[in-house]
């Protein structure tokens, strides 16, 4: 089967199996509150409290992004200093062009809905969790915790490895590159900002790879061994979105084929890792079913001993 197609029911067959599995437990409550039982969510009620979660999500939102417009021009100045520190470093002037006369006050505002963006999203998955964890038992919370906290961690990580790394290379080599050529390269304040926000966004999401892949891996898309055997497509597949994500020199390639590859090898380590505990966990009930068996069996063959004697 398609490993599309078959993740899409996986997803499909899991979302219908909680809506379920909340109603159920919502008819339980009110019955046990004094409430009338038979009260069961339909699909307008399950809309409704979703609409209030994506409120709450937006007011949180709103809130980050009034706090990024208060903080308007330190914030731009952080973002400025890797562009800053290089051009300094050359003894060439650190300025930003603009060429248009709203450029500047469109991109504050979009540098502020992008920062807000970043900042809400841990208090925006809270929300969708608060949603959808009514509708898990508690193992499956004990095992989507990791997961949502996990993949919260890595997203930062990757904006912040972005930001203090590969934006200094890439201006470092795209900047080296034209010098080379005697060609002067003055940056408008949108190109910077864009390309600025697009690398980070990029890395933020690159860094997600783990916890995606693990998750294909617990439902029986991917293991740890078609991973390690196809090594050498993931490398290719590696270095081909390097070369479409970041400019056309080699090194800039490199810079970002390498922490995507590293994010896959990381992936490859934590399939392992559930696939053992997994084991463990067969081992440990085929071991509790086995004395079972064996009384039974001896259980069995007692009447017959009885009978021999």
């Amino acid at each position: 089967m398609n490993p599309l197609k078959t993740l899409s029911l996986t997803l499909s067959s899991l979302f219908n199996k909680g809506m379920r599995a909340k109603a159920g437990r919502q008819v339980l409550a009110s019955t046990a509150s004094g409430g009338a039982p038979g009260g069961e969510m339909s699909l307008v009620s399950h809309v409704v409290e979703l609409r209030k979660h994506l409120v709450r999500a937006l007011l949180w939102f709103m809130a980050f992004v009034i706090l990024s417009l208060a903080f308007m021009k330190p914030l731009i100045k952080f973002l400025r200093q890797p562009y800053e520190e290089y051009m300094i470093a050359k003894k060439l002037d650190p300025s930003l062009v603009s060429l248009d006369m709203f450029e500047v006050i469109m991109m504050n505002f979009k540098v502020c809905f992008v920062v807000a963006l970043i900042l809400a999203a841990p208090f925006m998955v809270r929300e969708l969790w608060r949603f959808v964890s009514p509708a898990l038992y508690d193992h499956e919370k004990k095992l989507a915790v990791p997961f949502v906290a996990s993949s919260i961690g890595l997203f930062y990580a990757g904006i912040t490895f972005g930001f203090l790394v590969i934006v200094p290379a890439f201006l470092g080599n795209t900047l080296d590159w034209a010098a080379d050529f005697d060609v002067k390269v003055t940056l408008s304040f949108e190109n910077y900002f864009s390309s600025l926000s697009m690398m980070v966004m990029i890395f933020g999401i690159i860094f997600e790879v783990p916890v995606i892949l693990s998750l294909l891996g617990m439902v029986g898309i991917l293991n740890s061994a078609m991973l390690s055997k196809n090594r050498r497509i993931v490398i290719l597949g590696s270095f081909i979105v390097g070369a479409v994500v970041s400019p056309p020199d080699v090194m800039s390639q490199v810079i970002v084929s390498l922490p995507l590859y590293g994010m896959v090898e990381i992936s490859i380590l934590a399939l392992r890792f559930i696939e053992a505990r997994r084991a463990k966990r067969l081992r440990e009930a085929m071991g509790d079913q086995g004395p079972r068996s064996d009384d039974s069996t001896h259980q069995a063959t007692s009447p017959s001993a009885d009978g021999e004697k």
